[in-house]
């Protein structure tokens, strides 16, 4: 991501969850559940949540998988890091997760350190480091380990896109300018939901990044697709 990407992310960290909230319907939470389910109970694995913003999922997966035994959390923005920080202090969580300043494209953990890697609604702000972005999550995920990654999608189906296509262009500015004042980071954000691969694009890239048993799971109307993938 560029530094421009990192400032706009600085500016919106205060306001980022309420946001998010809002602009989802309150879905968000919902979404990062379903992904969180898709970790056996059971699973003594080490987890590692790139791009991991104000820390919602790692903080899900630690309350719903205590087994895990390492939860990492990483992000380039250090203003996010910090209210995630705030948060997991919060609710008794502060020891359970480690939260690192670092790039995905660079992740700095030694190969095969973790059995599952998640990233929530991150990969359309890597489109042009895409392949690298990827080849970096397989790198540091053990052979077996799997990702699991949550991004936003246009539906197929006519009706739903027409109305999701509607709400993107249009009322997500608006209630982004309407909590925060500004408006240029939320067409940023719009800009970035229209331009993002489709989802058959999207699973040939985790081929061709080193996974396999790839799927892709539409979640309310296909707005969001969560992706999983194996590292062979």
């Amino acid at each position: 991501m560029s530094p421009d990407v990192q400032a706009l992310f600085n500016q919106l960290a205060p306001r980022y969850d309420r946001f998010n909230r809002l602009a989802s319907l309150g879905l968000d939470r919902w979404w990062r559940r379903v992904t969180i389910q898709r970790i056996p109970p059971h699973d003594a694995g080490a987890l590692l949540d790139v791009a991991t913003g104000t820390g919602e999922l790692a903080i899900l997966a630690a309350r719903e998988r205590p087994c895990l035994t390492r939860i990492e959390g990483l992000d380039f923005s250090p203003q996010m890091l910090a209210f995630a920080r705030e948060k997991a202090s919060r609710v008794g969580l502060k020891d359970r997760i480690q939260l690192t300043e670092g790039w995905a494209e660079a992740l700095p953990y030694p190969d095969g350190t973790f059995t599952w890697l998640t990233n929530a609604f991150a990969m359309r702000h890597v489109c042009s480091r895409l392949r690298q972005v990827l080849g970096e999550m397989a790198r540091v995920l053990t052979p077996g380990g799997q990702v699991l990654i949550l991004e936003f999608s246009r539906p197929t189906w006519m009706m739903a896109r027409a109305i999701h296509g509607a709400y993107v262009r249009f009322a997500l500015p608006r209630l982004g300018h309407w909590l925060t004042g500004e408006t240029i980071p939320f067409h940023y954000l719009r800009d970035s939901i229209q331009g993002f691969l489709d989802p058959l694009a999207f699973l040939t890239t985790l081929r061709e990044a080193g996974f396999s048993a790839v799927q892709a799971t539409p979640l309310t109307w296909g707005t969001v697709i969560l992706y999983q993938g194996r590292k062979t």
